[in-house]
């Protein structure tokens, strides 16, 4: 799966914003990484360009 750049989701109780990556490896600001990646695939979609169709990284940034 893949969402779109600037789509929201929620997450439980909380609201996460797809969000383009200031860098090519960039993780900061991620809300699912803390000394590793902890997104579950099946719900954020994926991250990393190499694997998205858009060719663009994205972090999950927490709205609310």
């Amino acid at each position: 799966m893949t969402r779109e750049i600037g789509s929201t989701f929620t997450d439980g109780n909380k609201t996460i914003k797809v969000v383009k990556a200031k860098s090519k490896y960039g993780c900061k600001g991620c809300h699912y990484y803390n000394n590793g990646c902890f997104a579950d695939y099946d719900e954020t979609g994926y991250c990393s360009d190499c694997i998205r169709p858009d060719n663009e990284g994205v972090i999950f940034k927490l709205i609310k």
